[in-house]
C-alpha cells in the first residue's frame, strides 16, 4: 500500500468530517487546532490551521458552512471552503460534545454535558429548541438521511430516536445498545458510538456493547444482523458506511490498528487495511469520501490517514449506484385477479415455446405483442407483481411478493426501553426485567422483579438473572421464565414464602419459542405450601422451534410432547386448557397471516376446538388472553377484539366480535391507542396510550416504565344500530351463553339468573318501543326471548295499553307454554350439555355377543344361527304389572289369545276347580254402574255399539260368577290351617292356593258394568271382603305361576 500518512500536531484526540462536495476534510484537535485539508487530484493536499478557543470535540459540514463544537461550550460557524469565522451557533456553560447538520442544511443539533438537546435554525440562531435528553452526557448525534428523525447517543448506554417534525422534538424510542460510560476522561469515551444510517434509511449500524456491529431496523427498532470479525480482539471503535450503501468499514481496538471492509449484501469481509503507524493507538473516526473511492480516518494520538482505492477494483466503486435486482412491490388492492391472469398468460406463452436442442427455449414474455423483451419485463415489474431472477442459463423463475410472517411473541410483552422491559403484563400483574451494566467487579446481568396487583393471595418475586431470561408468564399457581438463547432453559417459581425448595428448571432439546402456565385459581393464599397440596402447582407448556408442545406438571414432571405441525406464534393457558396460536403453512400472497388456533385440554390432551383466527388482511395479532369466564380472546392491530363462544361444545366454537376500539365514542377527536390487559364481564381493562409518547409510523405502541394506571373501558359491540339497548341485550346473551356452558349438573346459577332478569327488563323496554312504533312482529320476536314467564304479564299490559288484541292473545298463549316448559327448558339445556360431553362406548368384537359357544367351531361361515337379540330397554314396550298387595282390587284379567297349539284343559281340572269355589252372596248394595232391568241402552251416554270383531270372554267364567252370587251366605268359620299344595294352571282362581281360594270366594262379588266386559267391584265390598292373610304374607309377595 502506498504511503498515505499525513501527520498532524501531536495530540490525544482528533475529529473528522468531509465537506459535502468532497473537496475538503475538516479535522479537529484537543489542542485548540482546526485543520481544513484541501484534496487535489492525487488525493493529497495542504492544511490550513485555524485557532479556536477550547479543545475541538466535533466538526460537521453543511452546504454553505461547517461547524465546530469545542470544550468551552461554544459551537462556531465557519464559511465554506474558507477559514473565516462567521459566528456562533450555540453557546453553553458546559462542554459541547457533538454537533450534526440535517440533510437539508437548515438545522443543527447540539449535544453537551448539560443533558439537553438543542436544535438551532442555521438561518436564525435565535430560533432554537431545548429539550431534556439523556441522563448523562451526550456523545454523538446523527440525522436520518430522508426523514425528520434524529438519533442521539449518551453515556447512559442508550440511543434515543427523536421525531423533529413538530416544533418540539419528541422521543420515539429508547434503545439500550451501548456500554455505559461513567467517566468522560477514559479512552472508551472516545469510541464512536453514533448510529450510522444506511443511505436508504431502512436501518442503521451501531457498535453495541457486545463488541460487535449490529444493524437496527427502522420499521420496528429491533436488531437485524450482526457483524463480528472473530480475528479481531477488543471492542469496535469506529465505523462508516459508503455513499452507495454497499460497504461498511469497521475498526477494532487491536494491535496493529486495522480497518475491515464488509460487503453489506453478502455479510462478508472483502478486504482489510492495516494502519501505517502500528503504534499510533486506535482508530476512533472513519469516513468515506462522497465523490471518490477514498477512505479517511483519525486515531487517538492525532494521526490522520487517507487511503485511496480503499475498495478493490474487482468490486463496484463505493460511489457508483448499486445495481439492485428489482424486488416485488406490495400488491395493490385489486391486483390479485391481475396476478392470476398474468400467470395464465405467461404459462400459455411458455407452453407455446419450442424446445431447442440445447434445452428449453428462452421465455419470451410478450404481453403487448411486441418483440422487445426488456419492455415486457419492465412492464411486469412496474405492475409490482412479478420480478425475474435468473436461475440458470436455460430458465427463469418468477418471484411473488408474499406477506411477512409475524414472529413469535409472549402475550403482554414489550420491547426494551432504556434498561427495562416487561416480559409480560396480564390481569395478575407484570414481570419487569432490568439490565444491569457490567462493572469492574461483576459481569453484565439482569434483575427480574414480579409485581402483582393483589399481593394478599400471592407473593411477589425478585431475583438476579444470570441466565438471560427473555420470556415470562404469570400463572395462577406460579411464574414461569424462559431463555430462548443457547442453551434454552425454563424456570418455574411458585408463589410461596420459601419458593427455593419448590423451584425447578427444565432444559428442552431445542430453542424455546413460547411458554405459559395454567391452573385453577387459589381459594386462599398461596404463600403457605399447605394451601396448594390438593390443587398442586398447575401445568406448564413449552413451545419449541421444532413444532413441539411440551406439557409439564407444576412440579416439573414431563407429561406429554405433542407434535403441533406448525410454527407457534403465541399461547395462553386457562384453568383446564391451553390456547395455542400457530401457523400451519406460510402466509398468503394477498396479505393474510394464515394463523390457526388449537384448544388443548390439560387432563387428557384432547383438542377441544381448532380453527382459524379472524385476522383481516394486512393485520397482525397483538394480544391474546382469557376472559374472567374462561373464554379465549384476541386483539389485532386493527383494534378489534374477538371472543371465542361455545368453546366447551366440540366443533361449535365461533369468534364473536365484541369491540372495535377504532369506533369508540371516546376516541373521536383523540389520537390514542389501547393496550389490553384482561377482560372481565362487559369491561376491558387496558392501558390507554396517549399520542406523542409513542411513534405513529408503522410500529406498535407499547406501555413503558413507569406503567400508566390501568383503566376500565365498557365493552360495546360494533353494531350500526343506534339503539344501545339492543347492543346490550346481545352482549349479555353472549355472556350468559358462556356461563351456562360452564355449568355441570346445576340447572342454573345466581349469576345466570341475575343476568337473565336484567335481560328480561331490557326486553320489556324494547317491546314497549316496538309497540309504540306499531311493530307487532318485532314485539312478538322479542317476547319469545324472555326467560321468566312473569315478565310476560308486563308485555300483556303493554299490548292492552296500545290496544293490540291480537298481540295480547299471542302473548297469553306464549305465557301458557312457558309456564309449563320453564323447568323443561333448564333440564333440556343440562341434558344437551351432558350429551356433548358423553363419550361413545368402545366397539366390542362379535364373539362377546354370544354368536357361538366356546365349544362351537370358530369359523364364522359354519354358523347359520340367527344373531341374538340385543337388549334395548329404552325401546321396549310398556308391560302391565299385576298388583299383588293386599290393598289391590281383585279384578278380572281380560281374556288372552290362546293359540291352537296350547294343550286342552282337562274337564276334571275344570270341575275340581269349580267345586272349590263356594262364595256366599254379598250384602245387597246399590251399584251405581250396574245396568238396571228394563232400561233402554240408548239412555246410557257411555254405551258403545257392539262390534263383530270384539273378543268375547268364555261363558264358563261368567257362569261361575253367577253361581257364586246365588250361593247362600254362610258364616265365616274359624281360621283353618292352609294346605301346602302346588299351584296348578287351571282357571284364574285356580292360580291361588286352596286356602286363599276359599277365603276369596267368600268376599268376591261380581258386578255388571255398562255394556262392558270388565267386572267392577264396589269399594266398600272390596274392603269388607279382604281376606285374613297369614303373618308371613308380604305386600309385594309374588304369585307362584308354576
Amino acid at each position: 500500500m502506498p504511503d498515505t500518512t499525513l501527520k498532524t500536531h501531536p495530540g490525544e484526540f482528533t475529529c473528522l468530517a468531509f465537506s459535502l462536495d468532497g473537496t475538503r476534510i475538516y479535522t479537529g484537535e484537543k489542542e485548540n487546532v482546526l485543520r481544513a485539508w484541501e484534496l487535489t487530484k492525487d488525493d493529497r493536499g495542504g492544511a490550513t490551521d485555524i485557532e479556536s478557543n477550547g479543545g475541538i470535540n466535533c466538526v460537521a459540514a453543511s452546504v454553505d458552512c461547517w461547524l465546530a463544537a469545542s470544550g468551552d461550550g461554544v459551537v462556531r460557524r465557519y464559511k465554506k471552503h474558507e477559514t473565516l469565522l462567521e459566528g456562533v451557533v450555540a453557546a453553553g456553560a458546559l462542554s459541547a460534545r457533538c454537533v450534526a447538520v440535517n440533510p437539508s442544511s437548515k438545522f443543527a443539533a447540539v449535544g453537551s454535558d448539560d443533558l439537553f438537546l438543542i436544535l438551532v435554525d442555521l438561518n436564525d440562531t435565535l430560533n432554537l429548541q431545548k429539550v431534556e435528553a439523556h441522563r448523562k452526557a451526550m456523545r454523538q448525534i446523527t440525522w436520518h438521511p430522508k426523514e425528520h428523525l434524529l438519533t442521539t447517543s449518551g453515556c447512559d448506554g442508550e440511543i434515543i430516536v427523536w421525531d423533529t417534525s413538530d416544533k418540539t422534538p419528541t422521543k420515539l424510542q429508547h434503545l439500550p445498545l451501548l456500554p455505559t460510560i461513567t467517566d468522560t476522561t477514559i479512552k472508551e469515551f472516545l469510541f464512536d458510538c453514533s448510529a450510522v444510517w444506511h443511505p436508504s434509511g431502512d436501518y442503521f449500524f451501531v457498535a453495541s456493547r457486545s463488541r460487535s456491529v449490529v444493524s437496527v431496523r427502522r420499521s420496528d427498532w429491533k436488531e437485524d444482523r450482526t457483524y463480528v470479525n472473530t480475528k479481531r480482539s477488543g471492542p469496535v471503535t469506529a465505523l462508516a458506511v459508503s455513499p452507495n450503501g454497499a460497504y461498511l468499514a469497521t475498526s477494532n481496538q487491536s494491535k496493529p490498528p486495522a480497518i475491515d471492509i464488509w460487503d453489506i449484501a453478502s455479510h462478508k469481509i472483502i478486504i482489510s487495511h492495516d494502519s501505517q503507524t502500528p503504534n499510533s493507538g486506535f482508530v476512533h473516526r472513519l469516513a468515506f469520501s462522497p465523490i471518490a473511492n477514498l477512505l479517511a480516518w483519525v486515531m487517538s494520538d492525532g494521526t490522520f490517514e487517507i487511503l485511496p482505492d480503499a475498495i478493490p477494483k474487482s468490486h463496484p466503486d463505493p460511489i457508483a449506484p448499486v445495481v439492485v435486482v428489482p424486488v416485488a412491490k406490495k400488491l395493490p388492492e385489486k391486483a390479485m385477479d391481475e396476478v392470476l391472469t398474468d400467470f395464465n398468460a405467461l404459462n400459455d406463452l411458455v407452453d407455446d415455446g419450442d424446445d431447442t436442442e440445447d434445452g428449453p427455449a428462452p421465455i419470451d414474455v410478450d404481453l403487448e405483442e411486441t418483440d422487445d423483451e426488456d419492455d415486457n419485463e419492465n412492464r411486469i415489474r412496474e405492475m409490482g407483481k412479478l420480478s425475474f431472477l435468473t436461475c440458470d442459463s436455460d430458465s427463469y423463475a418468477f418471484v411473488v411478493n408474499v406477506t411477512k410472517a409475524q414472529p413469535p411473541f409472549q402475550p403482554g410483552e414489550t420491547p426494551l426501553s432504556q434498561t427495562k422491559r416487561f416480559l409480560t403484563i396480564n390481569g395478575l400483574g407484570y414481570i419487569e426485567s432490568t439490565a444491569v451494566p457490567a462493572l469492574a467487579e461483576e459481569q453484565e446481568h439482569k434483575f427480574i422483579e414480579v409485581k402483582l396487583f393483589n399481593e394478599s393471595k400471592r407473593k411477589s418475586i425478585k431475583f438476579r438473572d444470570d441466565v438471560g431470561y427473555n420470556l415470562g408468564y404469570l400463572g395462577e399457581r406460579g411464574v414461569v421464565f424462559g431463555s430462548s438463547s443457547e442453551p434454552s432453559q425454563v424456570l418455574f417459581k411458585p408463589y410461596l414464602e420459601d419458593s427455593a425448595l419448590s423451584d425447578w428448571t427444565y432444559t428442552p432439546s431445542s430453542h424455546i419459542l413460547g411458554i405459559t402456565a395454567g391452573g385453577f385459581p387459589p381459594r386462599g393464599s398461596t404463600r403457605n405450601a399447605n394451601d396448594t397440596d390438593v390443587d398442586g402447582f398447575g401445568n406448564v407448556v413449552v413451545a419449541t422451534v421444532d413444532g413441539a408442545l411440551i406439557f409439564l406438571s407444576g412440579t416439573g414432571r414431563e407429561r406429554r410432547i405433542i407434535g403441533l405441525g406448525g410454527d407457534v406464534v403465541t399461547m395462553v393457558a386457562g384453568h383446564e386448557w391451553v390456547f395455542v396460536v400457530h401457523r400451519a403453512g406460510s402466509t398468503t400472497i394477498d396479505g393474510f397471516q394464515n394463523l390457526s388456533y388449537s384448544l388443548i385440554n390439560f387432563e387428557d390432551f384432547s383438542v377441544r376446538q381448532r380453527g382459524f383466527l379472524p385476522l383481516p388482511k394486512k393485520a397482525t395479532l397483538k394480544w391474546v388472553g382469557i376472559t374472567e369466564e374462561g373464554a379465549p380472546a384476541m386483539f389485532d392491530t386493527t383494534g378489534r377484539i374477538h371472543v371465542l363462544t361455545k368453546f366447551r361444545v366440540p366443533h361449535h366454537a365461533s369468534w364473536a366480535r365484541i369491540m372495535d376500539t377504532e369506533r369508540l365514542e371516546r376516541k373521536k377527536g383523540k389520537d390514542e391507542s389501547y393496550w389490553p390487559i384482561s377482560i372481565f364481564g362487559s369491561t376491558l381493562l387496558c392501558f390507554i396510550l396517549k399520542a406523542g409518547l409513542f411513534p405513529s409510523f408503522g410500529q406498535d405502541p407499547y406501555p413503558k416504565n413507569p406503567l400508566p394506571p390501568p383503566q376500565e373501558l365498557p365493552i360495546e359491540m360494533p353494531f350500526t344500530s343506534e339503539n344501545r339497548a339492543e347492543e346490550k341485550l346481545e352482549r349479555n346473551a353472549i355472556l350468559v351463553e358462556i356461563m351456562r356452558d360452564g355449568l355441570d349438573d346445576e340447572l342454573t346459577s345466581a349469576e345466570i339468573t341475575k343476568a337473565e332478569q336484567s335481560m328480561d327488563k331490557d326486553l320489556v323496554l324494547l317491546i314497549q318501543g316496538a309497540c309504540k312504533l306499531n311493530q307487532t312482529a318485532r314485539a312478538i320476536e322479542l317476547a319469545k326471548l324472555i326467560h321468566n314467564p312473569l315478565f310476560l304479564d308486563s308485555v300483556i299490559k303493554i299490548a292492552h295499553f296500545y290496544k293490540f288484541e291480537g298481540l295480547m292473545e299471542k302473548i297469553q298463549a306464549l305465557k301458557s307454554i312457558r309456564e309449563v316448559e320453564e323447568e323443561d327448558r333448564l333440564v333440556l339445556a343440562r341434558e344437551k350439555r351432558r350429551q356433548w360431553t358423553r363419550q361413545d362406548p368402545l366397539p366390542r368384537p362379535l364373539a362377546d355377543h354370544g354368536y357361538a359357544s366356546s365349544s362351537a367351531p370358530t369359523n364364522a361361515f359354519q354358523n347359520f344361527a340367527p344373531p341374538p337379540a340385543i337388549s334395548r330397554p329404552g325401546l321396549a314396550p310398556a308391560i302391565p304389572v299385576k298388583e299383588t298387595t293386599r290393598f289391590a282390587a281383585l279384578m278380572d284379567d281380560p281374556a288372552a289369545f290362546v293359540p291352537e297349539t296350547k294343550r286342552k284343559r282337562d274337564d276334571l281340572e275344570d270341575f275340581s276347580s269349580s267345586q272349590d269355589i263356594a262364595m256366599p252372596p254379598p250384602k245387597q248394595k246399590v251399584n251405581p254402574f250396574a245396568r238396571k232391568n228394563g232400561t233402554d241402552a240408548k239412555r246410557n251416554p257411555f254405551g258403545t255399539k257392539g262390534s263383530s270383531n270384539r273378543i268375547e270372554k268364555s261363558d264358563s267364567f261368567f257362569e261361575k260368577v253367577d253361581a257364586a252370587e246365588d250361593a247362600p251366605k254362610t258364616k265365616r268359620g274359624p281360621k283353618a290351617k292352609e294346605k301346602k299344595e302346588g299351584p296348578k294352571q287351571t282357571t284364574l282362581f285356580g292360580m291361588l292356593s286352596s286356602s286363599r281360594k276359599s277365603k276369596l270366594s267368600e268376599s268376591e262379588t261380581a258386578v255388571e258394568s255398562q255394556d262392558s266386559d270388565v267386572s267392577m267391584l264396589d269399594a266398600s265390598s272390596v274392603i269388607e271382603s279382604q281376606p285374613d292373610l297369614p303373618e308371613e304374607w308380604e305386600e309385594t309377595q309374588p304369585i307362584d305361576m308354576e
